[in-house]
C-alpha cells in the first residue's frame, strides 16, 4: 500500500473523497481556524455548499500545522492526510478493547480488539494509509460514546444514583456520574462535528436509554439514574453543535 500512495514526490490519495478532504485542509492551514463554507472549485462551474462535518478537517489541519511547526508545505499536509486514518485505525482497538472488557470480562476484550485488528471490510478499506475520510474517525469516536456510555449507566445502577441525592450531602456518586455524562456527551458532540449523518446514533442512543427505561420500571428498578447520565450527555452535544455555528 505504501509504494501505491507514496510515489516518488507525489501522494496519492485512495479515493475521490481522499482527494477532496486534502483540498479542503489545504486551504485551512492558510486560514485555520476557519474552514470554508462555499467551494467555487467543486460542482462545476456554480460551485457549492461544503458537505462535509469540519471535526476531520481540523484535526488534519491541525496535525499538519505541528508538523510543519505553523508553516506546513503542501508535502507535510499530503503525508499528514494520508497518514491519520491509519493511526486512527490502530486507536480504534483501544475503546473496542475497554468495551468488550467492561461487557464480559477481559478475555472479551482481547478478543474484540484482535478481532477489529485483523477484520477486513469495510473497516479495514477506511483505515487503510491514503483512505483521507472521516469514517475511521466516526468509528473511534462512537465507540467511545458507547463505551462511556455502558461505563457510565453500570456504575449509576450501582452507586443508586438518584435525585433525592441532590437534596442531601451525596454529591460523591452524583459528580462521578455526571463527569461521565458530560465526558459522553463531549465525545458526542465531536462525533456529530465529524459526521453530518450523526443524528442516527443519537436516536440509537436515545432508544436504549428508552428501552432500558423499560425494562427497569417493570423490573421494579429505579430509573433516574438514566435521566441523571443521558440528560447532561445530550445537552453538552447539544450546546456544541449549537456553538460550533457550522449545522
Amino acid at each position: 500500500v505504501y509504494d501505491q500512495i507514496f510515489v516518488g514526490a507525489d501522494v496519492l490519495f485512495a479515493v475521490n473523497d481522499s482527494w477532496y478532504h486534502t483540498r479542503l485542509v489545504q486551504n485551512l492551514v492558510h486560514h485555520f481556524p476557519h474552514l470554508i463554507s462555499f467551494d467555487p472549485y467543486a460542482l462545476f462551474p456554480d460551485g457549492q455548499k461544503v458537505p462535509v462535518a469540519p471535526l476531520f478537517d481540523w484535526l488534519l489541519a491541525s496535525a499538519s500545522l505541528i508538523a510543519g511547526w505553523g508553516h506546513p508545505t503542501p508535502r507535510t499536509v499530503d503525508v499528514v492526510c494520508a497518514y491519520v486514518p491509519a493511526i486512527l485505525g490502530a486507536l480504534a482497538v483501544i475503546p473496542v478493547y475497554f468495551l468488550g472488557r467492561c461487557l464480559d470480562g477481559r478475555l472479551a476484550g482481547v478478543l474484540a480488539a484482535g478481532l477489529l485488528a485483523v477484520s477486513p471490510g469495510q473497516f479495514l478499506s477506511r483505515s487503510l494509509l491514503g483512505y483521507t475520510d472521516h469514517h475511521v474517525a466516526e468509528t473511534v469516536l462512537s465507540t467511545l460514546v458507547v463505551l462511556l456510555a455502558v461505563l457510565g449507566l453500570r456504575q449509576a445502577r450501582q452507586w443508586e444514583a438518584r435525585f433525592v441525592m441532590f437534596r442531601r450531602p451525596v454529591w460523591n456518586p452524583l459528580a462521578k456520574l455526571l463527569a461521565l455524562g458530560l465526558l459522553a456527551g463531549f465525545v458526542l458532540g465531536l462525533y456529530l462535528l465529524t459526521w453530518v449523518g450523526g443524528a442516527i446514533f443519537v436516536g440509537i442512543l436515545t432508544a436504549w436509554v428508552l428501552v432500558q427505561f423499560l425494562l427497569d420500571h417493570r423490573a421494579g428498578r429505579f430509573t433516574d439514574y438514566l435521566v441523571i447520565f443521558a440528560l447532561p450527555m445530550f445537552f453538552l452535544a447539544l450546546l456544541m453543535l449549537t456553538c460550533s455555528r457550522w449545522y
